[in-house]
């Protein structure tokens, strides 16, 4: 892992050098956080990134880079299933980017590449922010991500799929008075290719295995659906094309009577596979002596894909078009809940979080529900 920070350590002194030269009264600020999360679904993760940003005036005008290397160690129901061992996989991440203020404007743009043993992907973006006077920002910006997808042990001329995704956003911040902060933002993305995940395949019934499950008085399930199903096992199967829409607003007010702030944010998320979401953000953050404490509660719920069932029956020997175990496309919701802690000593700053995840998924055949840890902690120093 520290082979792979090798060059964006490279990368972030040559910003720091940059950033000295243009103007010692714009700090580069360099920075390393880690991350780390395990469940009771056998998943952990781990994530460290480095970064640097090197400000060039007081008008938005910098540039980035950071490089990110994950590794995710796992033997959950999606492995089980398949009779795949525990794995472990690390993928590696750069990040580029910057933006140039020309009075009201701030164009910016960003290039991100990111690898691993089955997957390889490449990612460039614009965006444009207009300020309105002192109190209004209008911001928005397009990326395009074009991936290629493999399967580990499969030579490249046998397995390989491409997935393209076009993304747009919009969004109006607005100051209403000297406390509070709206903001409005839409986003609309597009994915055509391929979708599935190249080792998920999935289990098939007929009539007879399910009445012979529901007279053995047995709920199919991870433990009793090898029992009753059918020998065959296609592999998973989903439209070509999805279309993603999200609407969101956040609240930001200050409160003299707390010495903080309390945020709130509504997501409403469509697509046209017909998932619907909504997710509702709650936090409070208390200042005092440059020292910041936060709390965190967030609310997601989901239906399923109109292609989504527990089971998948044969019927007249036609096996069913679309067909996925993906559990992310299910109905389930997730409650999350988070402390965070930052403190700023002179150029030095670190913070570090806490939190809890509970997940319950209501026509999921392999699992009922999970449990999470998430961690978090990050320094970082300006030069």
């Amino acid at each position: 892992m520290r082979l792979q920070l090798i060059p964006a350590a490279l990368v972030l002194g040559a910003l720091a050098g940059r950033a000295r030269a243009q103007d010692a009264e714009h700090p580069t600020e360099v920075g390393v956080d880690t991350l780390v999360y395990t469940d009771t679904d056998n998943v952990i993760v781990s994530s460290t990134t480095a970064g640097a940003q090197a400000k060039l005036d007081d008008d938005g005008s910098e540039v980035h880079a950071s490089a990110l290397v994950d590794a995710v160690t796992a033997a959950s129901v999606d492995v089980i299933t398949e009779a795949t061992p525990r794995f472990t996989e690390v993928r590696e991440e750069a990040d580029v980017g910057g933006s140039w203020a020309h009075g009201t404007w701030i164009p910016s743009a960003r290039y991100r590449f990111s690898h691993e043993p089955d997957y390889l992907s490449n990612g460039a973006g614009l965006r444009l922010q207009h300020r309105l006077g002192t109190d209004t920002t209008i911001d928005g910006g397009y990326d395009l991500t074009y991936d290629l997808v493999s399967r580990s042990g499969t030579p490249l001329a046998i397995f390989q799929r491409t997935l393209v995704t076009h993304a747009a956003d919009l969004s109006l911040s607005q100051v209403i008075d000297d406390k509070t902060v709206v903001r409005v933002a839409y986003s609309l993305t597009a994915q055509s290719g391929y979708l599935e995940k190249p080792y998920r395949y999935v289990p098939l019934f007929d009539a007879a295995g399910v009445a012979a499950a529901s007279a053995d008085g047995m709920t199919l399930g991870l433990d009793t659906f090898g029992r009753y199903r059918l020998p065959e096992r296609p592999a998973e199967e989903v439209p070509d094309l999805r279309l993603r829409n999200a609407l969101a607003v956040r609240a930001v007010r200050w409160v003299d009577l707390i010495g903080g702030a309390i945020r709130g944010d509504y997501r409403l998320y469509l697509d046209d596979w017909g998932i619907r979401s909504h997710t509702g953000e709650l936090s409070v953050r208390r200042e005092r002596d440059r020292r910041e404490w936060s709390l965190t509660e967030r609310l997601y719920e989901q239906t399923a894909a109109d292609f989504w069932r527990r089971t998948y029956v044969v019927e007249d020997g036609a096996i069913p078009r679309y067909r996925t175990v993906d559990r992310d496309l299910s109905h389930f919701v997730a409650n999350t809940a988070e402390l965070g802690f930052h403190d700023q000593y002179d150029r030095w700053s670190w913070y570090a979080t806490a939190g809890v995840m509970y997940t319950k998924y209501f026509d999921y055949l392999f699992l009922d529900h999970r449990f999470a840890i998430l961690a978090g902690a990050g320094v970082k120093v300006d030069l």
